[in-house]
C-alpha cells in the first residue's frame, strides 16, 4: 500500500482510445489536506538523429481537494521514449513543498501495484516523491 500523502500513477485507462493515447498520468492527493496551489514541471531528454533533444514544460493546476486525483497527461502506448522528471510544487497554507518524481523510459523497472491504488481504485504503475524540501513562507531566510 502507498503510505505517502502524495504520489504519481500511470494508469492503463484508455486501451481503446481512437487517438492512441493509452495511459493516464495522474497526481494523487491522498492526504486530508487541501492543496491551495499545485504546479509542476516535466522535463526529459531523448536521443534523435544521434543528438540529445531536451524538452521542459510547466503547468499550473490550481487547487486539489483532499483524497482526490488529477489527470495531468495522456500518453500513447509507446510514448515513454525517454526518462521523465516531474517536479511538483505544492502550496498548502503557508507551507511549500517540492517533490521530484522519476518515470523511467518505457516504464522499465517501475513499480506496478497488484492491488488497487488508493483514491484511483485501480491497478497501475506508481511513483513516490523524492528529495522532499519543505519551507514555510516567512520573512526569515531559509
Amino acid at each position: 500500500m502507498v503510505n505517502e500523502p502524495w504520489f504519481m500513477a500511470v494508469l492503463d485507462t484508455r486501451p481503446s482510445n481512437y487517438e492512441g493515447y493509452r495511459y493516464s498520468v495522474c497526481f494523487i492527493n491522498q492526504s486530508d489536506i487541501k492543496i491551495d496551489q499545485l504546479s509542476y514541471t516535466v522535463s526529459g531528454q531523448i536521443e534523435a538523429y544521434n543528438q540529445p533533444i531536451s524538452a521542459e514544460e510547466t503547468r499550473t493546476l490550481g487547487e486539489l481537494n483532499p483524497k482526490y486525483v488529477v489527470e495531468i497527461e495522456h500518453v500513447p502506448k509507446n510514448g515513454f521514449i525517454g526518462d521523465l522528471t516531474y517536479t511538483f510544487e505544492i502550496t498548502s497554507g503557508n507551507r511549500k513543498e517540492l517533490l521530484h518524481f522519476q518515470i523511467p523510459k518505457q516504464l522499465n523497472g517501475a513499480a506496478f501495484s497488484i492491488y488497487d491504488l488508493p483514491i484511483v481504485h485501480q491497478r497501475g504503475y506508481f511513483f513516490l516523491g523524492q528529495n522532499h524540501r519543505t519551507r514555510r513562507e516567512t520573512n526569515e531566510p531559509e
